[in-house]
């Protein structure tokens, strides 16, 4: 059903693909919900910071977080510049 709205209705009113419209909801209302927003931000810089002191963490987590912020941006890279790399390069400065 949601492939052949895909194909038909989204292409007739110009609309979201039923997969970006997912994205876009995920994003709004929970990658962007201000508590969650600062407790991701926090622990990927966190656990990059625990690595740059030497110890051992999950390079995969802070890999698949990150690739998460890029797909969420729908074709942009805006909501992983936004969300993680303008904070952590501020963050790296300190």
């Amino acid at each position: 059903i949601l492939m052949y709205m895909d194909r038909v209705y989204v292409i007739q009113h110009g609309v979201l693909p039923v997969y970006d419209l997912g994205l876009v909801l995920f994003k709004t209302n929970v990658a962007r919900h201000p508590i969650i927003k600062e407790r991701l931000l926090i622990s990927l810089l966190d656990l990059i910071h625990r690595e740059r002191t030497g110890e051992l963490i999950q390079r995969s987590l802070i890999k698949n977080i990150t690739q998460m912020l890029v797909d969420l941006g729908v074709n942009t890279r805006s909501v992983y510049e936004e969300d993680f790399e303008i904070p952590f390069l501020e963050a790296t400065r300190e």
